[in-house]
């Protein structure tokens, strides 16, 4: 919920104005910076909550974390050096826009991968109980009403 607030109100991108960086001084977007070093804090914390965990769980959620970092920071960081260091009739500025649906799409396969680590622990856990629906007969009267039941 987080990330999807952040990802419309970049919180993320007003991290250096908050830290009173300097913007134009490094090679790739300032945020980088504290936003890897926010997102280490919060592994470190999740590392010891996962302790807890099964193996495999613990596994799948640390590659799910792996793949949404690949996108969040690994590809931003090099959209980053890309934007500050090439011209802007450099060829591989037409590229940006993939650069960017392969940001947004490891980001995306992360907190699915995630999310369904999680709802396959909770499901075998029995935390989380699925009920097959009831079967019903349907009869030419009560066709239409059976799908507002």
């Amino acid at each position: 919920m987080l990330l999807s607030i952040d990802e419309k109100v970049q919180i993320h991108e007003q991290l250096p104005d908050l830290l009173g960086m300097t913007r134009g001084d490094m090679v790739t977007h300032e945020w980088v910076i504290p936003g890897t070093i926010i997102a280490g804090l919060g592994g470190v914390v999740l590392l010891y909550l996962f302790q807890a965990l099964e193996r495999p769980v613990r596994r799948g959620l640390l590659v799910a974390g792996l793949v949404y970092a690949a996108g969040a920071i690994a590809v931003e960081a090099v959209t980053g050096l890309a934007t500050r260091t090439l011209a802007l009739d450099h060829p591989a500025r037409a590229a940006f826009p993939v650069w960017e649906a392969l940001e947004e799409s490891l980001e995306m396969v992360g907190c699915i991968l995630a999310l369904g680590m999680i709802v396959d622990y909770l499901l075998r856990t029995g935390v989380l109980i699925v009920r097959p629906p009831e079967t019903e007969t349907r009869t030419p009267g009560n066709a239409v009403g059976a799908f507002y039941r």
